[in-house]
């Protein structure tokens, strides 16, 4: 589950204001938090690693370069995945089609492979749920993963995306009923 916005902003705000200092190592400690997630979260809009990667560090990049025009007293993940979005999204309209994953690329995603047949059928769920959300148009993907895979709230959504509450909750629900008539035939 995703990062609580609230539950660490102290923390970060403290890493702020010492790189905003000078202090080295500060900003790489909001890097090593907030990393992963982010390139998962990236990855599973994209579906293409290498691309993850790149737009991962060229959003760390651009936080750490507009660092001193942040406001110390907001959270910075929002603002942080409101960059990953963007250059995502950008990157999606520059390839101008939809990106597809490949079950190699499902699988980094995934867990590890599970010994218990129980769970190698959830795996496969997981597997075939992530190729159905690629399906989806880059708005609803953004928002379904938001909410899904970071466990955000409604309003922390409608943050990261600058979007109303409304368009979110509309884009969440046509993204599931997508979801669930692409999945029909695996539920």
């Amino acid at each position: 589950m995703g990062q609580d916005f609230d539950g660490s902003a102290s923390e970060d705000r403290s890493w702020i204001l010492k790189a905003r200092q000078g202090e080295l190592g500060a900003f790489d400690r909001l890097v090593l938090k907030y990393q992963k997630p982010l390139y998962f979260l990236v990855l599973k809009m994209l579906g293409n690693p290498a691309d993850a990667e790149d737009v991962v560090q060229e959003a760390f990049i651009r936080a750490y370069r507009s660092l001193d025009g942040f406001d110390s007293e907001r959270p910075f993940q929002p603002w942080l995945y409101r960059i990953a979005i963007n250059l995502t999204l950008t990157t999606i309209h520059r390839r101008k089609q939809h990106a597809r994953v490949t079950l190699e690329d499902a699988e980094l995603v995934g867990d590890p492979v599970a010994t218990d047949p129980e769970d190698r059928d959830t795996d496969e769920l997981g597997r075939v749920a992530l190729k159905a959300s690629m399906a989806l148009p880059e708005d609803q993907r953004a928002v379904l993963l938001l909410r899904v895979q970071e466990g955000l709230s409604y309003d922390q959504i409608s943050e990261v995306l600058d979007i109303p509450l409304g368009t979110v909750m509309s884009r969440l629900n046509r993204a599931r009923t997508k979801l669930r008539e692409l999945l029909k035939d695996y539920l």
